[in-house]
């Protein structure tokens, strides 16, 4: 080894290259054999991606198909359609048998109130579909004279709304006085024996004699399982075939994993997958809805070991799964992935391997007798990278962080390289991360000094009032008449309260920034915080000459998940806001509107006042912000109102907008979540 240190670097790169190249056969064919195989598993994985692609196609339009299956069965006028003869033919059996009835009893001399209560006994005592159709009759004032569900009768419905907010009882009364006298109607009302309203599809019709509203239905849900089994059928009934596998099947499991219909192994159909596994264990069905249920995009694709249709040889199944929601199923079809001709590409990957390697052997000789010739310039190539990384040092030490050195071997010099554009790219983060905190240190320099000088600006005009008034006061040396000393600690009052005013916006700003506010959600009555402000505001309303309007529906429970505090300051600044802006002496209105929107609770701040400019809409939600419009009754606004609203419905996961035209008011908009 001695000898070996002392030989000259041209002597010693000599024996280098010798070593090297002669293992370069070695090396270079196992670089071949490793690079044939990656670029198979690139053939593989593109073949597989471009069957994916396939197989996702099939199943868009399969899924297409259901849904448009699924949407023009389940509209309404087609529901009607497919009812109307059977719900009519009811109601016209239900009248003439009322008809005959009524005649025959009138002929007995019976009187009128006694054949009524007779036919209302005879109507709410009317079953049909296993019980749950029944018969239902209005008088023409809108009170249910006879029901299946006799607690109702002799309740006024003709103000009542379903959870849409329709009116029907009023619609059943407008189709009777229609010119044709019938019609049908659909709204949500809840089963015999059930809570929850459900869509149903009713005919009405008049019945003249007595001028009664008689009519019946049907529950959209109930006839849901035919529709099923009518798009189940359509999806399975649907082969293809892809590589090798002939038709190529679909099928559909519940969200228990109980076959609907399966397309290739009709014996599963009904039957619970639930705990099927291939022979590694992998409970793949399972996987398969998790997959499209829980899956951002509904869709997927999963991998198991699953037969083949008749044959039932095991193979690897690549299978995409798509979420139906309407019925909640998952709709599944795949591939073989041994069909797809993946093992011919290999085979014939591995003879073009062996004859390359042969290759390589035969030119590795030549290539050791070049590698003498070329130890002189390898020589240099040692030398120069030493050369450039020297020059890179220099630059970084003057502040040019930005060099590199270009240098792509693994040696010593290699690693020297590395460790010299890892100091530089370490040395260029640290700076930038210098001066992007200095910008945040400017930035919050420039916050502070603003609010200093808001703050200043606006405690000094109270702060000189209140010495003011009090050395007039104290001049006086008591003469003062007491009435002047009452306006004048009133006018102090007032001017103190501007100033516990803006300090408490103040602190609020830096309580919200600094993160030190803390939110306790839990579930909050919206309606009655609503109530509470609308009855702290009514004196100051009543002195501008302003109406408060609440418009909800009492019966409606508004329960948001929200911060009970946090909501009542929010509703006291809009509210307040709402007042402020409005003109005075003008009997002008305020609205306030609760209602239940897609999983929230929206609540309506409605005024009349002036309105807002679309430049004044951009800026409304920043921090200290004056806009055009002011105050109608000398009040006094900080500019951080609607900035501490819109941190607080935000740290509830909520949100705040307004809606403005100049000259027509303004509508402040918030909205609450109503679960987690």
């Amino acid at each position: 080894m001695s000898k070996f240190h002392n030989l000259s670097i041209f002597k010693k790169l000599i024996i280098l290259i010798g070593f090297i190249l002669s293992g370069y056969a070695v090396t270079q064919s196992a670089f071949v054999y490793f690079q044939v195989h990656e670029d198979f598993l690139i053939q593989k994985n593109k073949i597989i991606e471009t069957k994916k692609s396939e197989v996702t196609e099939k199943m868009n339009m399969v899924y297409k198909l259901a849904k448009q299956v699924h949407y023009e069965e389940t509209k309404i006028e087609t529901i009607e359609k497919n009812h109307r003869a059977k719900l009519k033919s009811i109601i016209d059996t239900v009248i003439s048998t009322l008809e005959f009835e009524c005649q025959k009893l009138k002929q007995q001399g019976i009187e009128d109130r006694i054949i009524e209560e007779y036919l209302k006994d005879y109507l709410r005592h009317i079953r049909y579909d296993d019980g749950m159709g029944y018969i239902f009759t209005y008088n023409m004032q809108g009170f249910i004279i006879s029901h299946g569900d006799k607690s109702l009768e002799n309740q006024l419905f003709i103000n009542k709304q379903d959870a849409n907010g329709k009116y029907f009882a009023q619609e059943f009364l407008d189709i009777a006085k229609s010119p044709d006298g019938e019609g049908f109607s659909h709204y949500y009302w809840r089963k015999l024996g059930h809570e929850k309203p459900q869509l149903k599809i009713s005919y009405i019709k008049k019945f003249k004699p007595l001028n009664w509203v008689i009519g019946t239905g049907i529950y959209v849900e109930d006839h849901l399982p035919e529709l099923e089994m009518k798009i189940a059928k359509l999806i399975t009934s649907y082969f293809y075939d892809m590589g090798k596998t002939k038709n190529n099947y679909f099928f559909i499991l519940t969200e228990k994993a109980v076959e609907v219909l399966n397309g290739g192994f009709p014996e599963l159909n009904g039957k619970s997958v639930w705990d099927l596994q291939d022979k590694e264990g992998h409970f793949f069905t399972r996987e398969m809805i998790k997959m499209a249920r829980d899956s951002q995009s509904k869709n997927g694709f999963v991998e198991y070991l699953w037969h083949r249709p008749i044959t039932y040889d095991k193979m690897t199944k690549i299978t995409r799964v798509q979420w139906f929601e309407p019925f909640r199923w998952t709709i599944a079809t795949g591939v073989y992935v041994e069909d797809l001709g993946i093992e011919e590409i290999h085979q014939e990957l591995q003879q073009k391997t062996y004859s390359i390697i042969k290759k390589i052997v035969l030119s590795g000789t030549a290539f050791l007798l070049i590698g003498i010739f070329m130890s002189m310039s390898l020589v240099r190539l040692l030398i120069n990278p030493l050369i450039s990384a020297k020059n890179a040092a220099e630059e970084i030490s003057k502040g040019n962080f930005s060099q590199e050195i270009i240098y792509e071997a693994k040696d010593e010099i290699g690693q020297l390289v590395t460790t010299l554009n890892i100091m530089a790219k370490q040395l260029k983060s640290s700076f930038d991360k210098l001066n992007q905190q200095n910008q945040e240190l400017i930035r919050l320099n420039q916050d502070k000094n603003e609010f200093l000088a808001i703050a200043a600006h606006d405690l000094k005009n109270p702060l000189s009032g209140i010495l003011g008034l009090s050395e007039n006061i104290v001049d006086s040396n008591g003469e003062m008449p007491p009435e002047d000393i009452l306006e004048f600690t009133g006018m102090i009052k007032d001017s103190a309260e501007r100033m516990f005013l803006l300090i408490t916006n103040l602190l609020d700003v830096n309580s919200l920034e600094s993160g030190k506010i803390t939110v306790h959600l839990k579930p909050v009555d919206i309606l009655n915080l609503i109530k509470k402000n609308l009855h702290n505001y009514q004196d100051r309303s009543k002195n501008k000459q302003l109406t408060l309007h609440l418009i909800a529906n009492e019966n409606n429970v508004y329960v948001a998940y929200a911060d009970k505090e946090l909501v009542h300051q929010i509703l006291d600044n809009l509210i307040s806001n709402a007042i402020k802006y409005s003109p005075s002496n003008s009997n002008k209105n305020i609205y306030v509107r609760i209602s239940e929107q897609h999983k929230t609770i929206r609540c309506e701040i409605q005024d009349e006042g002036q309105g807002l400019t679309p430049q004044d809409q951009k800026k409304l939600f920043s921090k200290f912000q004056r806009l055009s419009a002011k105050p109608t009754g000398g009040e006094h606004s900080t500019g951080l109102g609607l900035f501490i609203v819109k941190k607080l419905v935000e740290a509830q996961q909520g949100q705040v907008w307004c809606e403005s035209e100049v000259g027509k008011g303004a509508t402040f908009i918030v909205e609450f979540p109503q679960s987690k």
